[in-house]
């Protein structure tokens, strides 16, 4: 059945380009020799071989195959939580970072006016723009992914001590209530109990 559906599509390729169009069915029975039932039967063959092809998979072979176009709820929820722990990791940065990010990712200003407005220059306020972004990655990381935060040098150094303050600062500021409230703008459902 593969072979002679493979031998209908290579003649039927052959057929369009020499044509410079697509075939019909009388042009392409006669090219393959067969008359235009039988190229018809054919047809309904192979379909029919699909259809008992994709009944034959295993339990949980066709949903590896096919992937879920939507998300699920769960994944509606893990994503608003994980926005809400962007703006809470945001909110606990230093000021002057937190400035450089809210100035340049959420204005969407660029470099040389928010370097103008803070009195230094463009490559400081990119070294700024560095420093938010890697602080930034592990707050989110030391709350979702614990197991991607790199280990610090030192753990009683100055740097480890501001990394652990800055954590719990994310964290303090609320609970997974908090954070998907921050979410309701983009227009998903509340949670059973979630405040207006």
């Amino acid at each position: 059945m593969r072979t002679r559906a493979r031998k209908v599509e290579t003649t039927q390729q052959e057929l369009t380009a020499r044509l410079g169009r697509t075939p019909t069915q009388t042009e392409l029975a006669e090219a393959l020799g067969v008359a235009v039932d039988e190229l018809t039967s054919l047809d309904d063959d192979v379909q029919r071989a699909v259809v008992l092809s994709l009944q034959g998979f295993a339990a949980g072979t066709a949903e590896d195959v096919v992937p879920e176009r939507t998300a699920g709820p769960e994944d509606l929820i893990l994503h608003r939580e994980r926005i809400g722990y962007l703006h809470h990791a945001v909110n606990a940065l230093p000021e002057r970072l937190r400035r450089v990010v809210t100035a340049y990712f959420f204005d969407e200003r660029p470099m040389n006016d928010i370097a103008t407005e803070l009195g230094v220059t463009e490559s400081r306020i990119s070294q700024l723009r560095a420093e938010a972004l890697v602080l930034l990655r592990d707050g989110l990381n030391n709350h979702l992914d614990p197991h991607l935060v790199g280990a610090p040098g030192r753990s009683d150094g100055c740097v480890a001590r501001r990394r652990e303050a800055y954590y719990a600062q994310i964290a303090a500021q609320g609970g997974l209530g908090d954070r998907l409230a921050l979410t309701n703008h983009l227009g998903m459902p509340k949670m059973p109990g979630q405040s207006h």
